[in-house]
């Protein structure tokens, strides 16, 4: 079977959209940064399409932590309640907080490394569906994948990785020498891991025991850590 390549640089991006939601990741979990410029209902709409689509393979995954943050919107009891239910819509997603104040979400996380770099449409590349053996994807800023990256098969990216499904292939962050690129899976395999120049090898973990979080590879000076907190 012959290796299919996609460069993803090359597709081109159709109904691109304001950015209302913008995702970010970490070690605890995923942040939805809702756009407190727009109304409201446009926002939380947003929100609901991304998690009933984006995220749409995390119904059978592992459960994950969710955090929204309203920027300078005050929020009513009411906008509250629909952003709970909105997060409802998965089973596994467990809303942890809800910040409708101007500090940063993830402001008391600040020190801790290592944290996925803003995730949105204008600077990355969000893919659905299942990374297959012998499959390549490549692209110049992060990537997204909601699905699994299977063994044999290959992901590079000059930015971070983040796959909401299980890595057991070829995951390579910070392709052309960024060593503060990082790597976050809602599951490990046994995969082969580089960030930058450095290589380094997963082995496979028992998400049982941590149901809650994402667990992430990253640089330290010169060897790759995977953090499962």
């Amino acid at each position: 079977m012959t290796g299919r390549k996609i460069n993803l640089d090359e597709q081109s991006v159709k109904h691109r959209k304001r950015n209302l939601v913008t995702i970010k990741g970490s070690n605890d979990g995923l942040s939805f940064i809702l756009n407190d410029k727009e109304p409201f209902s446009l926002v939380a709409e947003n929100l609901k399409q991304k998690i009933r689509r984006e995220l749409s393979t995390l119904l059978t995954g592992p459960m994950v932590r969710i955090k929204i943050d309203c920027g300078n919107r005050v929020i009513s009891d009411k906008q509250r309640q629909l952003l709970e239910e909105i997060v409802s819509l998965k089973d596994n997603l467990i809303l942890t907080r809800i910040n409708s104040s101007s500090e940063a979400i993830d402001s008391i996380d600040d020190n801790a490394k290592p944290i996925v770099h803003m995730i949105d449409e204008q600077n990355a590349y969000i893919y659905r569906g299942t990374v297959r053996s012998g499959q390549e994807l490549e692209h110049d800023g992060n990537i997204v994948i909601v699905g699994d990256i299977n063994s044999g098969a290959k992901v590079m990216a000059t930015g971070d990785i983040l796959v909401l499904g299980k890595i057991a292939g070829y995951v390579h962050a910070g392709c052309i020498g960024d060593k503060e690129r990082v790597i976050v899976g809602a599951s490990w395999g046994n995969a082969q891991v580089r960030i930058a120049d450095c290589i380094g090898k997963s082995q496979a973990l028992d998400m049982k025991s941590h149901a809650t979080y994402l667990s992430t590879a990253y640089l330290d000076e010169y060897r790759i850590v995977f953090k499962h907190k």
